[in-house]
């Protein structure tokens, strides 16, 4: 496998009662793979997942459950790096074992304003496949 160029991005600006989070999470691996006829996306560089009963189901529930655990971590915490653990040996293990197939690479970014209940966020969010060494 050629190197991964994760990296991440956490800018925060703050006026009178106004905050605004802008988070960048970039080459973030993403290993797929059903089991008991469940899919499941697990993160390499940080260690989150999510299942659903179809691969898009997965993918989606992936995708929308790291956009509330970020916002979560801004509420608790005010940043993110709490979050950006990764995941435990074994995952990649499995990784280097399926020589990249099965794994997506995710680009995310997302915009979080408050005082709101809610934060809005807008959501850069895509993905391809990892390309596997020749």
């Amino acid at each position: 496998m050629g190197e991964n160029k994760f990296n991440q991005m956490h800018i925060s600006a703050s006026a009178d009662e106004l905050r605004i989070d802008g988070v960048g999470i970039f080459n973030l691996r993403v290993l797929v793979k059903e089991e008991d006829g469940l899919w499941v996306a697990q993160g390499l560089e940080i260690d989150y997942a999510a299942q659903g009963t179809s691969l898009a189901e997965a993918k989606q529930n992936f995708q929308a459950g790291f956009l509330g655990t970020i916002t979560e971590h801004l509420t608790e915490f005010g940043k993110i790096d709490q979050l950006l653990v990764p995941a435990a040996e074994d995952v990649f293990l499995e990784h280097d074992s399926l020589a990249g197939k099965g794994c997506l690479v995710y680009q995310h970014v997302s915009l979080h304003i408050e005082p709101m209940r809610k934060p809005a966020s807008i959501i850069y969010l895509s993905e391809r496949t990892e390309k596997s060494a020749a």
